[in-house]
């Protein structure tokens, strides 16, 4: 995760010692249409690198949050990734965007189906790799995502 933020952070052309990087709602279609599956994000950049993070899911009252080398947590417990390394066992959730050729994005459902993997997409890539944080999903794909 910590490239990730550097690269967008230096592709920003953001020389901020401490940068926070705030979504305030994180699947706004979603949020417009009364799905109740959005979230308001808040990040903190220092020196380019992922520090801290916090996710909150206001509808089901759920708070995520991690800290570099300090772990991550769900209202102060300790969460974990689910573990699970057999394909066919394994639910991912994906995210989707038109910035990317729709071609690829098929492509990668179609092996992943192919494989026998289950799959999800919510709407919310925020929600989508604080569920894989927590364990709900075992793991998040989205081809294209901002920071």
């Amino acid at each position: 995760m910590t490239a990730f933020w550097a690269k967008n952070v230096a592709a920003h052309n953001l020389d901020a010692r401490a940068l926070w990087v705030i979504d305030p709602i994180d699947g706004t279609h979603n949020f417009l249409t009364g799905i109740p599956i959005w979230c308001v994000s808040v990040g903190l950049v220092v020196h380019g690198e992922f520090v801290l993070g916090i996710i909150y899911h206001p509808v089901a009252a759920e708070l995520y949050s991690a800290r570099k080398g300090g772990g991550r947590f769900s209202y102060g417990h300790a969460t974990k990734v689910s573990g699970e390394t057999d394909i066919t066992r394994t639910r991912i959730g994906i995210g989707f965007s038109y910035r990317r050729p729709v071609a690829d994005h098929v492509r990668t459902i179609d092996q992943l189906l192919s494989a026998g993997c289950e799959y999800l997409r919510i709407g919310s890539g925020a929600l989508g790799l604080a569920y894989t944080a927590a364990g709900r999903f075992d793991g998040y794909w989205e081809r294209h995502i901002n920071s």
